[in-house]
């Protein structure tokens, strides 16, 4: 009987273990798998405001309209302003929000001036920050430094967000309980040292993601 397993596994053995994997993954993706439910909880945010930097696609884009389906006022920061007014214009269509609960602002992270200046703005022109959600980033830029010196994916992911977030503070504490949400990536976990002489500036790296994961692990 011995013999006879032993000859089975040798001629499908990696059949049977291939076989045996997918058995006990399709087990566990039963007993854990996400409950949607779970994220279709209903929640208010009326007279909430949030900002969604990088709001115009992807993730920015579905939690914008996520929160406009449950009733917030949403401010999408982003550089293409015609990209902008697109993604606007599809999220009234596809939320049937009120016009009045989105607006469009311009704010280049690869410019710590045009953050400045879209911080005065904001200030001046809006009343509320309940939610900062710093959502933008780049995994992959050409080797040019920004007009501040600084690496392009670093400072989009993690430089001007840093200097958001700070010059938004005072704007945030006068709603409390505010929050502030920064998106993150599982790549940060691949970082095992940071080389501090350029840690900013730097383009290249041994990883194969190059300065994307350090600017993560930044973040």
């Amino acid at each position: 009987m011995n013999w006879l397993i032993s000859d089975v596994f040798d001629q499908y053995g990696t059949t049977i273990y291939l076989f045996t994997g997918l058995v006990i993954l399709a087990w566990l993706y039963n007993k854990f798998r996400v409950n949607r439910s779970f994220f279709s909880t209903p929640y208010s945010m009326d007279g909430k405001t949030v900002l969604i930097t990088g709001g115009a696609s992807g993730i920015g884009y579905e939690t914008a309209k996520d929160l406009l389906q449950h009733g917030a006022r949403v401010i999408l920061a982003d550089y293409n302003m015609k990209k902008g007014y697109e993604a606007v214009n599809q999220l009234c269509f596809e939320t049937k929000c009120n016009k009045k609960n989105i607006r469009l602002m311009q704010c280049d992270l690869r410019s710590l001036k045009s953050v400045r200046e879209f911080v005065r703005l904001y200030n001046e022109e809006e009343e509320r920050l309940d939610v900062l959600i710093c959502n933008a980033g780049i995994a992959w830029a050409p080797d040019i430094l920004t007009e501040n010196g600084f690496s392009t994916v670093m400072q989009v992911n993690y430089l001007s967000h840093f200097l958001l977030t700070n010059l938004l503070l005072d704007k945030l504490k006068q709603c409390r309980p505010s929050r502030i949400v920064s998106v993150a990536s599982g790549s940060h976990r691949t970082v095992r040292s940071i080389d501090w002489s350029d840690a900013f500036t730097q383009f290249k790296s041994i990883r194969l993601w190059g300065i994307y994961p350090v600017s993560k692990a930044f973040t």
